[in-house]
C-alpha cells in the first residue's frame, strides 16, 4: 500500500500530537508499505521520519485555506496514492484519492454558538456533511464522538470505527523535571490543582474558578495553576479575590508540564464538552486523579480512575476537590486505579487499528 497522512498540523497541539502518535506507532509496526507525509517545510527541518519507508512531501498549503483546495489537492493526485488519511474534516472539498478521515468531534455542530462567527458554523456544516459522505472510513477517538456522528450525520454503524487516542512513548520519563523557578517560588511548597488544555468558551473555566475560590476559603494554603496566558479572566480573578492563588502557565515545555502534573493534588477538567480529553489520560498516566465533569466522552475515558460531577454543577465540584485535599487515603486509591486505568491506551494498539482500518478502506471498496 501507498499511503499518505495529512501531517500539515503536526506541529499543533490536540492534532498535532494525534498525528505525532499515529506516525511514531505505525513506524513501530510496519516496515513494508509506503508512508508519504505531508508536512510545511518549516516543520521538516525538526522532524525524523520513524522508518526508510516513511517520505516526506513539502506543502506550503496552509489548513483552512484557498490553497488547501486548489493546489493541495492536485499534489495528493499526482503522487498516485492507494489511500489519504486526513486528520480532521477540514480538508480539501474535491479529490480523486480514497479518504480516511478522523473526526475527533462534533462539537461545533452540537454546539453552534461556540463557533467564532455565523459563517465559520455553516462551511464547518458543509465541510463535515461532505467529508462524511466521500470519506471510505471515519476514525474517531471515542464511543461519544462515534455516537455523535453517527446521529448527527445519519451514518451507519460500519462506517465508523472508534480508536483510542495514546500517549508519546517517551511521556512520563521526564516527570522529575525541575518546574520553573518563578513557579516553584509562587507555590512556595503549597498543595495546587491542575487545569491542563486552552481556554476556548467550552473549557468552561469560569467553573473551576469559582470553585477554587470557594474551596480557598476553607484551605488558604491551596493554589490552581493553569496552561496558558491569563488573556480573558482577568476581571474574574480579581473579583474573587484569588490574584495571589492562580498562576499561569504560559506556553510551557512538555516535559516541564510532565513535572508540574506529578507534584498536582488533582487535574480539573469542566467541560462542556469533548471528543476524547487527553489531558486526562495524561494526568492518570503519571498516577495523579483527574476531577471531570460528566460531558462528552470524559467519563468514557476516566473510568473508575477519577472524579466525575455534574457538568457546571459547582457544588459536586467543590466537594470533590476537597475531598481530594482531606483524604490521602482516597488519594492514594485513584492513584494506583489512575496507572492502571491508563495503560490500557497503547500507542501501538491505536497505530494497529489505523493500520487496519487502511487495508479496509483500500480492499474491501
Amino acid at each position: 500500500m501507498r499511503i499518505g497522512i495529512d501531517s500539515r498540523m503536526i506541529s499543533m497541539t490536540g492534532i498535532g500530537t494525534y498525528l505525532r502518535n499515529l506516525i511514531d506507532g505505525i513506524g513501530e509496526l510496519d516496515r513494508k508499505n509506503e508512508f508519504v507525509l505531508f508536512m510545511h517545510p518549516t516543520d521538516i527541518k525538526d522532524f525524523k521520519p520513524p522508518g526508510i519507508n516513511f517520505r516526506i512531501v513539502p506543502s506550503k498549503s496552509p489548513p483552512y485555506s484557498v490553497s488547501e483546495q486548489i493546489l493541495f489537492p492536485k499534489k495528493v493526485s499526482n503522487l498516485e496514492l492507494d489511500l489519504i488519511h486526513y486528520p480532521h474534516y477540514f480538508q480539501p472539498f474535491f479529490g480523486i484519492t480514497p479518504v480516511v478521515v478522523t473526526i475527533h468531534d462534533m462539537i461545533h455542530q452540537i454546539f453552534p454558538h461556540f463557533c467564532p462567527s455565523y459563517l465559520h458554523w455553516k462551511i464547518s456544516w458543509l465541510m463535515i456533511k461532505r467529508v462524511a459522505k466521500k470519506s471510505r472510513i471515519i476514525l474517531t477517538v471515542s464511543k461519544n464522538s462515534a455516537q455523535d456522528i453517527k446521529e448527527r450525520l445519519h451514518i451507519g454503524n460500519e462506517k465508523v470505527r472508534v480508536i483510542y487516542n495514546s500517549l508519546p512513548k517517551n511521556w512520563g520519563r521526564n516527570s522529575n523535571k525541575e518546574i520553573p523557578v518563578k513557579l516553584k517560588s509562587f507555590l512556595a511548597e503549597r498543595s495546587y490543582f491542575l487545569y491542563v488544555g486552552n481556554h476556548k468558551l467550552h473549557k468552561n473555566i469560569p467553573l473551576l474558578l469559582q470553585a477554587f475560590s470557594n474551596l480557598k476559603k476553607m484551605d488558604k494554603q491551596i493554589c490552581l495553576v493553569l496552561t496558558g496566558e491569563n488573556q480573558r479572566f482577568e476581571k474574574l480573578i480579581s473579583r474573587l479575590s484569588i490574584e495571589s492563588s492562580v498562576y499561569f502557565l504560559g506556553n510551557i515545555d512538555l516535559e516541564v508540564l510532565q513535572g508540574i502534573y506529578s507534584n498536582a493534588y488533582a487535574l480539573v477538567l469542566p467541560s462542556l464538552y469533548e471528543g476524547f480529553g487527553l489531558p486526562a489520560l495524561e494526568a492518570m498516566s503519571l498516577g495523579i486523579p483527574p476531577i471531570v465533569s460528566d460531558a462528552g466522552s470524559l467519563p468514557e475515558v476516566v473510568g473508575d480512575a477519577g472524579m466525575i460531577f455534574p457538568v457546571s454543577d459547582i457544588q459536586v465540584l467543590e466537594n470533590q476537590m476537597l475531598r481530594i485535599l482531606e483524604d490521602a487515603k482516597f488519594r492514594e486509591e485513584l492513584s494506583k486505579k489512575c496507572l492502571e486505568r491508563a495503560a490500557s491506551f497503547s500507542i501501538l494498539e491505536s497505530a494497529s487499528q489505523t493500520l487496519s482500518a487502511y487495508e479496509d478502506a483500500i480492499e474491501k471498496f
